[in-house]
Formats: C-alpha cells, sequence, structure tokens
C-alpha cells in the first residue's frame, strides 16, 4: 500500500512539474510587445500596353472568308514588324469560323455565309507609341477594337519595395508609441503579410470602338492616355517592448 502510495504522490509531482514547465513557456512566448500595422501605398505609370484587335471578314464561302482574313492578317504582321514589334509580342488570342444567317422576306432565318474573325494581343513595351501601333493595325486592316491594357513590367520589385516600406512605417508607429509610455523598441517578435496588391493594370475600353471599322473613321491619330496605377502593402507586426 505504501508503494502505491509513494507511486501516486511520485505522479502528481511530475504531472506538476510538467504543468510548471508548460506555464513558463506560455509566459516565455507571451513577452510585452506593441503590434502595430505598416502601410505603403505607390503611384507608378504604366510601362507596357497591351493592345486587343481583331479582323473579321465574311464571304459566301468559308475558305474565301478564310482567305480574306489572312490577306489582311499578313499586312498587319508586317505593318507591325516595320513599326518596331517584335513577332514574340503578336499573338493570336481568337480565331473563330461561324456561319451567318439573314431574314427571307418570310422571316425565315436562310444561310448567307461565314464570318471568321481573328484576335490579336499586340504587347508595346513603349507605351508612347500605343496610339500609333493602333493607327497602323488599322491601316493593315483590322476592323475591330477590344480596348487597352496598360501594366508594369516591373511588378515583383515594386512588391518587394513596398513590403520594406511597410515595415519600416510600422516600426515607426512602434517606437512612437513605445516611447510615449516610457520604454524602449527591442527587436522584431512575429509579422505577417497583410495584403500586396492593387491595380496592376489600367483597362481602357471605348465601347463606341467595340465594332467594325475603317482606319479613315478613326482621323486624325489615335491619342491614348495610360494614367497611373495605385499599389499599396500591408504587414501586421509585433515588437517587443524593453
Amino acid at each position: 500500500m505504501k508503494y502505491l502510495y509513494k507511486i501516486f504522490v511520485t505522479s502528481i509531482a511530475i504531472s506538476l512539474l510538467l504543468t510548471g514547465i508548460v506555464s513558463a513557456g506560455e509566459q516565455n512566448s507571451d513577452r510585452d510587445g506593441v503590434q502595430t500595422i505598416g502601410t505603403a501605398t505607390r503611384e507608378v505609370e504604366p510601362d507596357t500596353a497591351f493592345i486587343n484587335m481583331a479582323v473579321e471578314t465574311k464571304a459566301e464561302t468559308a475558305n474565301a472568308a478564310k482567305t480574306a482574313n489572312a490577306k489582311v492578317m499578313k499586312a498587319i504582321m508586317k505593318n507591325l514588324k516595320s513599326f518596331g514589334i517584335k513577332e514574340k509580342n503578336i499573338k493570336t488570342t481568337g480565331y473563330s469560323l461561324s456561319q451567318h444567317y439573314k431574314q427571307d422576306g418570310k422571316n425565315r432565318s436562310i444561310p448567307a455565309g461565314y464570318i471568321l474573325v481573328h484576335n490579336l494581343n499586340v504587347k508595346v513595351e513603349d507605351i508612347n507609341k500605343t496610339g500609333s501601333a493602333i493607327d497602323t493595325m488599322l491601316i493593315a486592316g483590322a476592323n475591330q477594337f477590344n480596348g487597352v491594357v496598360f501594366t508594369i513590367s516591373n511588378r515583383e520589385k515594386i512588391e518587394r519595395d513596398l513590403l520594406i516600406e511597410a515595415t519600416k512605417n510600422a516600426k515607426e508607429k512602434a517606437e512612437i508609441v513605445a516611447i510615449a509610455g516610457g520604454r524602449q523598441l527591442g527587436k522584431l517578435l512575429r509579422a505577417s503579410v497583410g495584403s500586396v496588391g492593387g491595380r496592376f493594370e489600367n483597362n481602357v475600353r471605348d465601347t463606341g470602338m467595340l465594332k467594325s471599322f475603317t482606319a479613315a473613321e478613326l482621323s486624325p491619330a489615335t491619342q491614348i492616355t495610360a494614367g497611373t496605377l495605385s499599389i499599396s502593402a500591408t504587414v501586421d507586426a509585433t515588437f517587443e517592448l524593453k
């Protein structure tokens, strides 16, 4: 019986010892600290444009529609290359061939030929040439305009820079609180990225131009303004108080 009693007492002692160790660990992880949220925002001028245009051709037969479309596309490619656009920056984003219909005298739909639409996405690395690039495509025969997207090429670097600025901003706020409370700011205990992003793209869509047209209908030269993009970052940080 005494033996069992000793085992029971020993078990309680070990249990209390372990509980004390866990509590001490929790207290150590819960140091005096100040939590702040740092922010950083930057207005950035875009440096790259993506033009979305298309060539639509109609003909009585599918082959005739394809032939007519290919002729225009060849002229567009030639003009873009002469303008300084690299072939790798010209990409087909859509290609569709469908039969179209018309109404006869009895209000019935009857076959009226075929429509082929070839969509292009053109990357312009000098946004100052965006309007001229559009005109170059129109002159060659492009007859649909689907918008221009302005963006930035060094997105990752800007994100890193903003995270650094947001962390510094969080530290500055923490230092103000620490000094005001008669304490000193210690090391960074923990941090988490709240958000990084914003508008990395500016989409210009003129709904009045989302239709077929001729180059003559858009005289004089096309003027496009990129504007700026707003990018921001937030960091949730906790600093030690001494």
